[in-house]
């Protein structure tokens, strides 16, 4: 092939495996983590920093690169487009669907990040705003005229820009959900002059200033924990220009999962809920009850499941969860995101599920 890896053009096969017996597939001579690292230290290296690229820190390296010979540089699978957009699915859409930025377009993934880790957010070369001065020369007049005021050496350029795609039609690379001081060019709304970084105000009175529904619901028993944070309101929302409406750092799913783990979610049972999005059971903000939940539990869940006839277990009221001690509730039986059992059960339904409750040595009633 147009490359091959060095032990192979080399004869040495005995380098990788083990000439007459192994427990690993392939007759690997060591596990394929320890094995690649013993040419390939600094692979290793680089995915135990801050953001270490998950297959290769799992020492997955066979997931993006050929162990003998292939076509691509770097021995990758495929080209690096195409193999990062196999795992970046949500990304990759978005690129076919809009109008990309140019090295996006002619696939060069590597050129703004690295390939096993890095220290800096999303893996990229540089800190973003660096990364985008590399080619957008902050001296350069016409940029200069589009940003009046600004520091171009220490702005955040994807506060604004989306560094991958727009929609098609979209000017600039602006991000999609735009703050509506920003479109209308009301700087001073928020800073003290127009080009300033420097706020009139912090977080999140400043945005209270706007938003008095907002602060009035912080009033309630259980605040979401983002805004008792030093970012407050930043955690979730971006000043200028979001991914999503209202002004979101990321659209969908992805920002509640950037704190929350994904894998409540994970089973072969998932809840219909899900497709429609976190916000359709938690509220974004503060709730009265537990979890952020809109209503409380019982009547959360009754808005869509409205015929409980087949349910003759007893829920709310007197009803105790004899685990808790508390009123025994829905989720008491049921999980609400995912399961490998049907109806979302936590257990087994036969049996196992009765006896985290009811003394499985219990006799029976005497018949009469």
């Amino acid at each position: 092939a147009a490359r091959v890896h060095a032990p192979v053009k080399e004869g040495r096969c005995v380098a990788c495996h083990s000439p007459h017996a192994s427990n690993r597939a392939g007759l690997l001579a060591q596990p394929a983590k320890r094995l690649c690292v013993t040419c390939h230290a600094g692979v290793l290296k680089d995915a135990a920093l801050a953001h270490g690229h998950p297959p290769a820190a799992a020492g997955e390296c066979a997931a993006c690169h050929e162990p003998h010979q292939g076509a691509a540089a770097g021995l990758l699978k495929k080209k690096a487009a195409e193999l990062c957009g196999g795992c970046h699915t949500a990304l990759a859409q978005r690129v076919r669907d809009g109008a990309p930025h140019a090295p996006v377009a002619m696939g060069m993934c590597l050129a703004c990040h690295a390939s096993h880790g890095g220290t800096t957010a999303g893996m990229t070369r540089k800190d973003a705003s660096a990364l985008c001065r590399s080619c957008h020369g902050p001296t350069r007049p016409e940029l200069a005229a589009k940003h009046p005021g600004m520091n171009l050496m220490a702005v955040s350029c994807v506060s604004c820009h989306d560094a991958h795609a727009q929609p098609k039609g979209g000017k600039a690379l602006i991000r999609p959900a735009p703050h509506l001081p920003f479109v209308q060019g009301e700087c001073a709304s928020c800073h003290t002059a127009r080009g300033s970084a420097a706020l009139v105000e912090k977080p999140p009175e400043l945005c209270f200033g706007c938003h008095e529904d907002v602060k009035a619901r912080l009033a309630k028993a259980e605040v979401h924990e983002p805004l008792r944070s030093g970012k407050s309101c930043l955690a979730c929302h971006s000043p200028h220009a979001g991914a999503a409406a209202p002004v979101l750092d990321r659209g969908g799913d992805a920002l509640c999962l950037g704190c929350h783990d994904g894998k409540l979610a994970e089973g072969s049972v998932k809840h219909k809920a899900l497709e429609q999005g976190c916000v359709t059971c938690h509220d974004a903000h503060s709730s009265d009850g537990t979890g952020l939940l809109k209503k409380p539990q019982a009547e959360l869940c009754q808005t869509c499941h409205r015929d409980m006839s087949k349910h003759f277990h007893p829920t709310g009221g007197k009803a105790k969860d004899p685990r808790t001690g508390e009123t025994l509730t829905c989720t008491g039986c049921h999980r609400p995101h995912a399961s490998d059992q049907p109806s979302l059960l936590t257990h087994e339904p036969n049996r196992e599920l009765c006896i985290q409750c009811h003394d499985p040595t219990m006799a029976p009633p005497p018949k009469k």
